[in-house]
């Protein structure tokens, strides 16, 4: 059993921690992303004391360009300045921040100050002096989690309080470390329910983009395209970063093709939420094909099509093997292997043309 797993054994589920969790997944199919994080803070003040918090989603922990980690982080009571200012010390210090240096190597768990840095050296490191001190950080718990499948995009928790003597708790790290599984799904759950509150048109495919381009949610169908069309960065060992030139640089929606693909990308709350679909192929097609395709989709075998097309036109009779022929050409074009997979092919983009 791993440390989690006995973390949420030990948890006694409370009357109210159980009616936090029902409304946690509630809320998380109901609320826009940045909303739905403050919305968590609020309520876990119910039951975990706190002064403040931080919430920040990314797949690249060392990449400190100030706007882009006040663009990424949720804060709770703290200003923007917050970040800046980190992002300031933590580029100009001489040595790392203790305490996400411990929790890099330590992920899936919350670890408070003192569990990572002996307090006479903290109270003499540029984090506390430049930072911590003036935002009114005292004490804190923190916990980095661990990646999941077929995403590197992590999560980042911290709580905050502003009295020095007011230390959590081994119970209240106890408390946080049951919680945080449960903030992971439903953070997930809330950016998969924006893919049911959107059109979803023909054969599109949606994802959740960090701001470097890898992957925090996709449809299956959204991954196959990608490889397919070679847009996964190939500098990446692994094949969850998508190559989108230029994607830092949106700061509200785009909309471009990449290798034949339609892309349309919208950025909110620090994440990007792009759909794809492929650009119909129905305008390579003859007018015959396209009159063939047309008579396929709606059921007629070569014969029948052979027949109509005879029938009328009586100067210009067509075989049955020509439109086999025919057949063949429109399923190379458009990329299908057998009749039902044309028929949804037509009826899809058929209404775009």
């Amino acid at each position: 059993m791993n440390q989690n797993s006995a973390n949420q054994t030990a948890m006694p589920l409370a009357p109210a921690l159980s009616q936090w969790l029902d409304e946690l997944y509630t809320q998380a199919r109901q609320q826009r992303l940045s909303d739905f994080k403050q919305w968590c803070f609020s309520s876990m003040q119910g039951l975990l004391r706190f002064d403040s918090a931080l919430w920040a989603t990314r797949s690249d922990l060392q990449k400190l360009k100030p706007d882009h980690w006040v663009d990424d982080t949720c804060l709770f009571k703290q200003p923007d300045e917050f970040m800046d200012n980190y992002a300031k010390v933590v580029m100009s210090a001489n040595t790392p921040d203790p305490l996400n240096q411990h929790l890099g190597g330590h992920p899936g768990q919350f670890f408070s100050i003192w569990d990572c840095c002996p307090k006479t050296q903290w109270y003499q490191s540029d984090y506390y002096l430049k930072h911590c001190r003036i935002f009114g950080v005292e004490n804190a718990i923190s916990a980095l989690t661990l990646p999941r499948e077929n995403s590197i995009v992590r999560h980042v928790f911290s709580f905050y309080r502003a009295n020095v003597a007011d230390e959590f708790t081994a119970d209240e790290t106890l408390l946080a470390n049951f919680m945080l599984p449960n903030l992971v799904e439903a953070i997930r759950i809330n950016v998969l329910s924006t893919f049911s509150k959107t059109q979803h048109k023909g054969e599109s495919f949606r994802a959740v983009l960090d701001r470097y381009g890898e992957i925090l949610e996709a449809e299956t169908g959204f991954c196959l395209l990608m490889k397919q069309k070679a847009l996964f960065d190939k500098t990446q060992a692994h094949e969850t970063r998508v190559d989108i030139p230029g994607l830092d640089q949106i700061i509200s929606s785009d909309a471009r093709t990449l290798n034949g693909l339609k892309t349309d990308i919208v950025f909110s709350d620090g994440l990007f939420y792009v759909e794809i679909s492929e650009n119909s192929r129905l305008g390579e097609l003859s007018m015959r094909e396209y009159q063939i395709l047309e008579l396929i989709s709606s059921g007629l075998s070569s014969k029948d099509i052979a027949q109509m097309l005879s029938e009328n036109d009586p100067t210009q009779p067509i075989k049955t093997n020509t439109v086999n022929t025919h057949r063949a050409n429109i399923y190379r074009k458009i990329g299908v292997k057998h009749k039902t997979a044309a028929t949804a092919y037509f009826l899809t983009h058929a209404v775009e043309e």
